[in-house]
């Protein structure tokens, strides 16, 4: 680990000669933290264009830091927009999934750890390398889900996760900081528990804090409302309890990679309270190093999207706008 974070260091002094303003404006410590504090703020908008990512910062009245972008295994990417994402100073996230939902032969853990997918992993391994600057890349979020069972076992998926890191590794990307997302549910906490692939090669840990208040049912109400709080606590207590346990080195820096609530139709002010309460959580959790918006929809019938929403505007704006999240300046 050390290995990448002197690389990443090394890229940021040569950015800084160029003239470019990355999202890390401080040296990073060892375990990869930026060494000036501070939270970093990102978002998932609901389509990877560049025109929502402006229209989602001009709601918020700030730019977002960090970026986070979905790939199946045998995309070509980085993208020209995601090259954008990185070339305007801001941090891109990077999810390669093996998708469930195509359906398509060979699609699976046991494939991807055998090498059959060897040559799209090496080619994204170099344009991710040919960035020149820290990149987060995660193998199979939510790899937790039981949708995803249908993948293989956990064990074939530690065997693709390692893989694919060394495939990377060998095609140059030691930019990479590899993060380990889970889905921070209670349903999910005892198949990731035998879903780590290792200390030496995850930088970070990250999963998922919602409130879906019902929605995935179609029933959305307030009665079925979970602060950011509760939400936050389920993996983060279990991993703080279980984790040392499981072979889990939980001093490393965590991230949410996504983080939303859906607002209520009929009463947005508890919708914007969730928000509010974020900084509050965040600043007793300073392991916490970055969080994601997730300005999306979600699974069924969730919708999680903010943006353009008269009655979330004040919060959302307060929100961007705590001190908790570091003031980073993205231009050149």
């Amino acid at each position: 680990m050390r290995r990448a974070l002197a690389v990443v260091v090394a890229l940021l002094a040569v950015a800084a000669l160029g003239g470019c303003r990355l999202p890390w404006q401080c040296p990073l410590t060892d375990d990869a933290r930026p060494s000036c504090g501070g939270v970093v703020l990102g978002v998932t908008t609901a389509q990877p264009s560049t025109e929502m990512l402006s229209a989602a910062e001009d709601f918020v009245g700030r730019p977002y830091d960090m970026v986070y972008r979905f790939h199946e295994i045998d995309d070509a990417f980085p993208t020209d927009e995601e090259r954008g994402i990185v070339a305007s100073g801001r941090l891109l996230h990077l999810s390669v999934d093996t998708r469930v939902e195509d359906s398509r032969d060979g699609l699976s853990w046991a494939a991807v750890a055998a090498g059959r997918h060897d040559a799209e992993l090496s080619a994204q391994g170099r344009a991710i390398a040919d960035l020149h600057s820290p990149v987060l890349v995660t193998y199979e979020h939510e790899m937790d889900q039981a949708s995803k069972s249908a993948l293989g076992t956990p064990e074939e998926f530690v065997a693709a996760w390692r893989h694919v890191h060394d495939v990377y590794t060998r095609a140059g990307a030691t930019n990479v900081v590899w993060v380990w997302v889970a889905s921070g549910t209670t349903p999910t906490l005892e198949r990731a528990s035998v879903m780590w692939p290792g200390n030496d090669v995850v930088d970070w840990i990250s999963w998922d804090v919602y409130n879906a208040a019902g929605c995935r049912a179609d029933r959305t109400s307030a009665e079925r409302h979970v602060s950011f709080e509760e939400s936050f606590s389920v993996f983060h207590d279990w991993l703080e309890r279980e984790g040392p346990g499981l072979g889990i080195d939980v001093t490393k820096p965590k991230m949410l990679s996504e983080t939303g609530s859906v607002v209520y139709p009929d009463d947005p002010s508890l919708t914007a309270q969730w928000y509010s309460e974020m900084p509050d959580v965040l600043r007793r959790h300073p392991d916490v190093v970055a969080v994601g918006l997730w300005d999306h929809v979600g699974i069924q019938s969730c919708d999680y999207r903010f943006t353009g929403v008269a009655s979330l505007e004040g919060a959302m704006r307060g929100l961007a706008r705590s001190d908790v999240f570091a003031e980073l300046d993205v231009s050149f």
